[in-house]
This record gives structure tokens, C-alpha cells and sequence, in this order.
């Protein structure tokens, strides 16, 4: 057993705090506590931790509302208020930014803190169903979570009380993984399938119909064509009434408006200029998390006014527009909070052609 005394949340949701030339991760921490924790896992100067005990409580710290938070991985916050996690989150999203010239971060918040999510995925092992710990993939059952929107935890409850037969039913192996998740009003379940094989949506509708208007009000009255990459069935631009819009991704069925392409591909840019030969003034993005480095050479093409980078990993989003600082300029940045309770955040950064 060790002492701590942390200094910071990290972008995981972890307290550091650092001593004899090592740095320690404390999960279930916020700075300034002191206490007790015993090491997990430790390389090269590098210890992840699990607090046993505080002897030194902040001011900031509540009774988390969900009796699993203590030792599920699954929420990282719950053990302060949200105006508190929206404080940590911003101060995380600031530490990224710090080589990007920036106005101040704006901050869209969801109106739920809990009871939103419309998509899980649960692991399993044999007669063991949960999700799985960090750092140790440990599953840890969750009957009681608070994380889902009512419709999908009513046949989350049913599903736990038959999953095993429904499992040997459909003669599935006796390790995986599954997901539930709610699309077009009706709640659906895959098995042992990559994530979101039933196609992406967003796990919190509420708050992306507000980002949706958010970027109405921002792009209603550009005039212009808009080309959407990564564009799914046109999420961030189908309230827009752009003379022409184009959205890029990969489809099973395109329309007239959607180019079936695996932007990852070298030649990517080559291919599309082949198929529309159109000019656009306007360009979102709204790329995995893994970003999109070929991202510099498409602006340099069409050389837009305006560029919306929305993205679930801020890190890859500003390597990618670092290339245009040159030539494009931040006018605004905003922290989307999609995953109230947890670290994750989804942002966006919009950029406008230099003068």
C-alpha cells in the first residue's frame, strides 16, 4: 500500500500525481485527495492504481447515484457533481489545445446526466455477463446501471434473466461479447458482431439533435456546395439546405447525394474528383477516432471558406488540422458532451479560409 496525493485528472478520468520520478494513475480521484491506493500494473515508471482509502476528502466529492461506480469502469465522474465534471473535462480539453491559437471553449452540455445512453455492448464468459474492468478485463455484472434510456434498459432487464438460453439458442460460443441498442424505435441485439455493425448512431439522440441545430444556426443562411467526409447518412448536415451536398463514406446503398468510398484509401481524393466534379465551399468532417491525415490534402484541393471538424478523439483532430494553420484560422471551438458521467467528449472545431 501506497499514500497519493493528487495533483490532476488526466484525459482518462485518472488522478496523477507523481513521486520519485514515477507517475501513478488513481481512478475514482480528485485533486487535492490524499489517501491510500495499492498498485495494479507498473513498466517503465508508469503505475496504475486502485484507491483503497481517503484520509483527505475534496470539497467537490459526492456519494456517486450508481451503486456499481465503485467498481465498474464503465463511469469515471459520478463521484462529483456534473458542473464539476464539465470543469474537469474543459481543463483537459484546454491542455490538448495548448499549441492551437483559440478563443475561449464553449461547452454544449447534455440535459441528462445519466439515462441516455441507446447503444451498450456487454461482454461475457460463460454464466458471467457485465462489462469489462479496466486494467484488469475483469467482468463485472451491472444489473442496476444507470446509463441507459428507459426503453433499452427494459429489455436490458428481460435480456439478463434469458440471455443464456437465447445464447445456446442461436448456438453462439460461450465467450463474446454482445450488443443492445434502439434505432428507429425499435430495440435490436447482435451477437459477437464488430461494433455498430447494425449501423452508427450516436448513443445520445437528444444532445445530437442539438448539436444539429447548433451547426443550423451556424452554416443556415452559407451559400454554396457542401461535402461532407465520413459523412454517415449526412448526421451533422441534413437540416442544411445547401445548393449541392455530398456526404462520403461507406455505403451498402448510395443515393444521389452519397458517394460509396474508403477515404482511407491513398488514391481516395483521385477516385472522388472522378465521380464530382463539383467546387465546395463548405467541408465537415466527422472522422473514427483514429482521425483522418489525408485531411490537408483535401482542403488544399477545394480550398473551402468554411471547415467543421467534429471528432471523439480531440488528439487526432488537432495533429489534423495542424498542417492548415497556415491558411485556415480557428473561429470556433466547442467541447460536446455526448457521454455525460464517463471521460469521453466529442468536439468541434470550426475554421475559416485566412484573408
Amino acid at each position: 500500500m501506497d499514500r497519493f496525493l493528487i495533483d490532476h485528472i488526466d484525459p482518462l478520468g485518472q488522478g496523477v500525481f507523481k513521486k520519485d520520478g514515477e507517475v501513478f494513475f488513481i481512478p475514482k480521484t480528485l485533486p487535492d485527495e490524499e489517501g491510500i491506493f495499492k498498485i495494479l500494473k507498473q513498466k517503465k515508471g508508469v503505475c496504475f492504481g486502485q484507491l483503497e482509502k481517503l484520509t483527505k476528502k475534496s470539497p467537490d466529492r459526492i456519494t456517486p447515484e450508481c451503486r456499481h461506480f465503485n467498481t465498474c469502469s464503465g463511469c469515471h465522474f459520478l463521484h462529483t457533481d456534473y458542473s464539476n465534471e464539465l470543469k474537469i473535462k474543459t481543463q483537459t480539453f484546454a491542455r490538448m489545445l495548448r499549441d492551437i491559437p483559440h478563443l475561449d471553449i464553449k461547452v454544449l452540455a447534455s440535459d441528462q446526466r445519466l439515462h441516455y445512453r441507446n447503444r451498450i455492448q456487454l461482454h461475457y464468459d460463460k454464466n458471467l455477463i457485465g462489462f469489462k474492468q479496466s486494467k484488469t478485463n475483469h467482468i463485472i455484472a451491472v444489473p442496476d446501471c444507470l446509463i441507459m434510456q428507459p426503453q433499452l434498459k427494459q429489455v436490458f432487464d428481460d435480456f439478463l434473466s434469458q440471455w443464456q438460453q437465447q445464447r445456446r439458442r442461436l448456438k453462439e460460443p460461450t465467450r463474446g461479447h454482445v450488443e443492445l441498442y434502439f434505432k428507429n424505435n425499435e430495440i435490436k441485439i447482435n451477437w459477437n458482431k464488430p461494433y455498430a455493425s447494425g449501423g452508427f448512431t450516436q448513443v445520445n439522440e437528444p444532445l445530437n439533435k442539438k448539436v444539429q441545430d447548433l451547426i443550423l444556426a451556424q452554416y443556415g443562411e452559407i451559400e454554396g456546395g457542401l461535402l461532407e467526409l465520413f459523412g454517415g447518412e449526412g448526421n451533422l448536415s441534413h437540416k442544411l439546405n445547401f445548393d449541392r451536398r455530398v456526404c462520403v463514406d461507406l455505403y451498402t446503398d448510395p443515393n444521389d447525394d452519397q458517394v460509396n468510398l474508403d477515404l482511407f484509401k491513398e488514391d481516395a481524393l483521385k477516385i472522388f474528383k472522378k465521380k464530382v466534379t463539383d467546387d465546395f465551399g463548405c467541408v465537415f468532417i466527422d472522422p473514427p477516432r483514429s482521425g483522418f491525415k489525408g485531411l490537408s490534402k483535401w482542403i488544399e484541393h477545394y480550398r473551402p471558406k468554411n471547415l467543421l471538424y467534429m471528432s471523439c478523439n480531440p488528439i487526432t483532430q488537432i495533429n489534423d488540422i495542424k498542417p492548415i494553420l497556415e491558411s485556415y484560422e480557428v473561429s470556433d471551438i466547442w467541447l460536446i458532451d455526448f457521454f455525460p458521467s464517463t471521460f469521453h467528449f466529442e468536439s468541434i472545431i470550426v475554421m475559416q479560409q485566412k484573408s
